[in-house]
């Protein structure tokens, strides 16, 4: 990926972490998420989401900075991701389209106005890279269930 990209995403997270508060941005990432996908609150039952937002929050942050920054590792890490959640049953490799769909809608809406088209580029991109491992690691671990 283009160095711009790197600076772009790592760039627009970190505004957001300025605008507000982890916290603030997980519950807003979770709300936007069971919003559009109210079935997914099934695989958080019995979770205090209160502690898995953030850390959904910061897992897909991560997640997609590795993708520019980390292919190889992006691809495993990714691959070690959805061999975990089957524990969880999510079995559904659309589940994680979902929710790194709904963690850019939740940057862009915390940015407001400062949300360019350079962003919308810079991040299509780096969630078509995301969406590719989960692809592969879809192939590979949710065909087996």
């Amino acid at each position: 990926m283009l160095d711009n990209h790197i600076q772009v995403v790592e760039d627009s997270i970190n505004q957001a972490r300025n605008l507000k508060s982890l916290e603030e941005l997980a519950e807003a990432l979770m709300t936007n998420f069971f919003t559009r996908y109210p079935e997914a609150e099934a695989c958080f039952q019995g979770f205090d989401l209160r502690e898995v937002g953030p850390l959904k929050f910061c897992k897909i942050s991560d997640a997609l900075l590795d993708v520019l920054k980390n292919p190889d590792y992006s691809q495993s890490s990714v691959s070690e991701e959805v061999w975990r959640h089957q524990i969880h049953q999510v079995k559904d490799k659309e589940y994680y389209f979902a929710l790194s769909d709904v963690f850019v809608e939740t940057i862009k809406s915390t940015l407001g106005d400062a949300w360019s088209a350079v962003h919308e580029e810079c991040w299509n991109d780096t969630l078509g890279g995301l969406k590719h491992n989960v692809t592969l690691a879809a192939k590979e671990h949710l065909a087996a269930c």
